[in-house]
C-alpha cells in the first residue's frame, strides 16, 4: 500500500503540471493498492475546480472513485485528532492535510506517493 497526496494527484488531472508525466508514469507502473484520505481527496478536487474548472474536478473525481487500485480513507473523528496532533508536531511546517497523509502512512505502515517537499521532509521525521 501507499498513501497518496494531493501532489500526486493532482498532475494527473493538469496536464501542465511540471510532474503531470512522472506521475502518470508512477500511477501504471504502480502494482500497491493507494490510500487517499478523505482530505486529500477534497483538496485535489478543490484544486483542480480553481485551475481546470469544475468539469475537470467532476472528471477526476470519476476517475478516482472508478479506479480499483485507489481506495479513499474516510477519517473517523479519532484518527483527526491523531493527524491534528502531527499537524502541532510540526510547528506549522506541514498543512492538515499533509498531517493526514503522515497519520495515514504510520498507521499503516506504508510509503508516501508526493511531490511536496515539506510534507517529505515531515514524513522522514520519527515523533
Amino acid at each position: 500500500m501507499i498513501v497518496a497526496d494531493t501532489s500526486f494527484l493532482v498532475p494527473l488531472f493538469k496536464k501542465d503540471d511540471a510532474h503531470s508525466v512522472k506521475a502518470a508514469e508512477t500511477l501504471i507502473s504502480l502494482n500497491d493498492r493507494m490510500l487517499v484520505p478523505d482530505t486529500v481527496l477534497f483538496e485535489t478536487l478543490t484544486v483542480l475546480n480553481g485551475k481546470c474548472g469544475f468539469a475537470m474536478a467532476k472528471e477526476a473525481h470519476g476517475k478516482l472513485a472508478e479506479n480499483p487500485q485507489i481506495s479513499v480513507v474516510n477519517l473517523e473523528a479519532g484518527e483527526r485528532e491523531a493527524a491534528l496532533g502531527v499537524f502541532l508536531s510540526n510547528a506549522g511546517k506541514i498543512s492538515t492535510v499533509d498531517a493526514s497523509v503522515i497519520y495515514l502512512s504510520r498507521k499503516k505502515g506504508c510509503k508516501i506517493l508526493s511531490y511536496d517537499d515539506d510534507l517529505n521532509r515531515a514524513a522522514a521525521k520519527r515523533i
